[in-house]
C-alpha cells in the first residue's frame, strides 16, 4: 500500500509541476502562478528519487561518510573508469536518465566469521 501511495503522490506532484497550473492550478498555488521553472521541476524530481532511495535503504537521512581522497584506489581518485581501456565505444543509454553524482560507500576489510 505504501508503494502505491508513493507512486500516486509522485504522479500528482509531477503532473501538477509539469502542467504549470493549466489543469490543476486550483489545487497548487505555485502552479497557478507559474512560479516553477524547469530547474525547480528537475530539483523536485531529484529530491523525490533521493527520498525513495533513502526509504528503500531504511535510512532517515543521507549517510555521513567522510572518506579522504587518498584512501580511494588511484584509478577512482583520478576519475578513470573501466570504459577507457575497452576497444569498442561505450553504449549511451539516456532512457532512464544521466549520472550526475556517484556515491561510494566504504567497506571494512576485516570479515567476521
Amino acid at each position: 500500500m505504501g508503494k502505491l501511495l508513493s507512486v500516486i503522490v509522485f504522479i500528482l506532484v509531477t503532473s501538477c509541476l509539469s502542467l504549470k497550473g493549466e489543469l490543476l492550478g486550483s489545487y497548487c498555488a505555485n502552479c497557478a502562478n507559474g512560479d516553477l521553472s524547469v530547474t525547480e521541476l528537475t530539483q523536485a524530481r531529484i529530491e523525490f528519487v533521493k527520498q525513495q532511495i533513502l526509504k528503500k535503504l531504511r535510512l532517515s537521512k543521507k549517510p555521513a561518510v567522510a572518506l579522504p581522497v587518498n584512501s580511494l584506489p588511484m584509478p577512482v581518485a583520478q576519475g578513470q573508469t573501466l570504459s577507457e581501456g575497452t576497444s569498442k565505444p561505450p553504449e549511451f543509454d539516456d532512457y532512464y536518465g544521466r549520472t550526475e553524482q556517484k556515491i561510494i560507500f566504504p567497506v571494512e576489510d576485516s570479515i567476521v566469521h
